[in-house]
């Protein structure tokens, strides 16, 4: 009997434990749902649509694409994450990819890991296809410009409160002659996470 009681204090205790705990409060300056007060898509999109804008708009790459007097080829690197966080970088390379190539100011050529996975295509198709329909190897086209970044965070703590603000850089520059164009950078990305008191 004493056993039984025992364990029903136990999960009594246990119960008002839990019942006494609420989930994180997360406050940020957009009205975009935010739940864990950590890095997400939504962040990945107001960063993006203002760096793209900024890049469309920067003078000395208006002045470069009209001395080109065409269309230029671009590359988007991998953004590099200097967070101790885990971020989805590539996401965010993605995005400002699609936002690029959309504009029509700019064509998208592969990099990376994609152009490898291209080449590797280009061998098999070369030892497995016929003549007139392998693709031919030798024949891509070089981009004109570069586009990388890189993704930090700056915690700060103080009780239960965490405030976490994101900065994002931006930098394109010429393959030619690695000059850099533009640089451009986003600090809007600001949280505050109050964690809840336990409470007896």
């Amino acid at each position: 009997m004493k056993r039984i009681l025992s364990v029903f204090a136990c999960l009594v205790s246990l119960a008002v434990f839990f019942g006494c705990t609420s989930a994180p409060e997360v406050s940020r300056t957009d009205s975009q749902e935010d739940l864990s007060g950590y890095w997400n898509s939504n962040d990945v999109k107001i960063v993006c649509e203002d760096l793209v804008n900024q890049c469309l708009a920067a003078p000395r790459i208006i002045e470069a694409i009209s001395v080109l007097g065409r269309v230029p080829r671009i590359i988007v690197d991998p953004f590099r994450n200097e967070s101790s966080e885990h971020i989805n970088t590539a996401e965010l390379a993605s995005l400002m990819e699609i936002a690029l190539d959309q504009s029509g100011r700019f064509s998208t050529v592969a990099g990376g890991q994609e152009r490898q996975d291209i080449r590797k295509e280009q061998e098999d198709q070369l030892a497995h296809a016929s003549e007139d329909t392998a693709a031919a190897i030798g024949a891509e086209l070089g981009a004109e410009f570069r586009l990388s970044g890189t993704v930090s965070a700056n915690v700060d703590r103080a009780g239960n409160r965490t405030s976490r603000a994101y900065t994002v850089r931006v930098y394109l520059s010429d393959v030619t002659t690695t000059e850099r164009l533009w640089s451009g950078y986003n600090d809007s990305i600001r949280k505050t996470i109050v964690q809840p008191k336990t409470r007896f």
